[in-house]
């Protein structure tokens, strides 16, 4: 049976017990119906997985029994570049904005979302240069 990993924001240390926040109780004991015995994996952010048995559950409470700390391999090592061109309206509010979020699964992802030129200077860290005139080679020009 596959081993459920739990976010939880407490401070884990190795070979103490920690009771879950109320939404991964609830998960762990109503959603996945775990009971007193069964592993589970935490992680609180720290680059460190933490497996723990379950020592006492109910449908809104959990505690745990938490094992030694291993090295976190699941986040993927890869960097993503994101390619967005000029959109009107809110849609370029909601691009930015979407792609600036982290994913709802994995809470330690820091936000690492720059603009680069060319692309609306508003939601930019830096303003792109400014631009001269096109001069065409008939003398003729956009400004």
């Amino acid at each position: 049976m596959r081993i459920p990993r739990i976010y939880t924001d407490s401070a884990l240390t190795e070979g103490g017990t920690a009771a879950l926040d109320d939404n991964a109780a609830q998960h762990v004991g109503r959603v996945l119906r775990m009971q007193p015995g069964q592993e589970l994996l935490l992680f609180n952010g720290d680059g460190n997985d933490y497996p723990a048995t379950i020592s006492s559950a109910s449908k809104k409470n959990v505690e745990v029994q938490v094992g030694t700390p291993e090295a976190n391999t699941t986040e993927s090592p890869l960097e993503i570049v994101l390619g967005q061109t000029l959109s009107k309206g809110d849609r370029m509010d909601y691009a930015v904005q979407k792609a600036a979020s982290p994913p709802r699964k994995s809470p330690r992802r820091k936000k690492k979302v720059s603009c680069r030129w060319p692309s609306a200077p508003g939601y930019c860290e830096r303003k792109p240069p400014q631009l001269r005139p096109w001069r065409f080679a008939n003398g003729f020009g956009v400004t």
